[in-house]
């Protein structure tokens, strides 16, 4: 049995590994169902959340805080089997949260991501995800959590998604900030089609 600090640094790791892949499918599944509007908004991101909650095949259950149809916060939970038979009971433990701010017309601007640490107890920092919209494009900019300092960092990792101008098609952009801090480099680009933009397609060809 793991314990301590050790036992938190497992715990972290394995959220990250299960963040690593919801990170590219999140970003993705929260663009508009009009497509020319390529805007994340405050509708979208309950649309998705509701997508997510009704997957029957899930092993996650899920909770959220919701206001005046606006939703601010995200909770996933791992699904347990405790005994056997007609005895086994399923128990729900805190793994995942998200935290989402709006701007002033209601489109997403930033999500922050928590883990869950069992040896502290408590909701823990892990990174923060930054949307910003510019014409015919959405850019996610990825900030970590720096323990030591308390505070996210500055961007370490950046995606854009572009339409191609027949809206038929989508480029998926990805980079990662180079050896030097100063500038971005561009890791992978993917031609796909609108439509994947909304699934883990994508998830699926960005991972292999």
């Amino acid at each position: 049995k793991l314990t301590g600090a050790r036992a938190s640094r497992v715990t972290h790791r394995r959220s990250q590994e299960m963040m690593k892949k919801m990170i590219l499918l999140s970003a993705l599944c929260l663009l508009t169902v009009t497509v020319k509007a390529q805007t994340i908004t405050a509708e979208s991101v309950l649309k998705g959340y509701f997508a997510t909650v009704n997957n029957p095949n899930s092993e996650y259950a899920y909770n959220a805080d919701i206001s005046d149809g606006v939703l601010t916060a995200q909770y996933v939970y791992r699904k347990v089997s405790i005994g056997r038979g007609r005895k086994t009971v399923v128990e729900l433990h805190p793994y995942l949260m998200y935290r989402y701010v709006y701007d002033e017309k209601f489109r997403l601007s930033s999500r922050v991501a928590f883990f869950w640490n069992d040896f502290k107890g408590q909701w823990q920092n892990s990174y923060r995800l930054d949307y910003t919209y510019e014409p015919g494009r959405n850019v996610v900019e990825c900030c970590r959590w720096n323990e030591v300092a308390q505070c996210f960092g500055r961007a370490d990792e950046k995606m854009i998604y572009a339409l191609h101008p027949n809206a038929a098609e989508g480029l998926v952009s990805s980079f990662r900030r180079g050896k030097s801090q100063d500038s971005f480099e561009l890791m992978s680009q993917l031609t796909v089609p609108a439509a994947m933009f909304y699934g883990d397609e994508l998830l699926t060809l960005q991972t292999k």
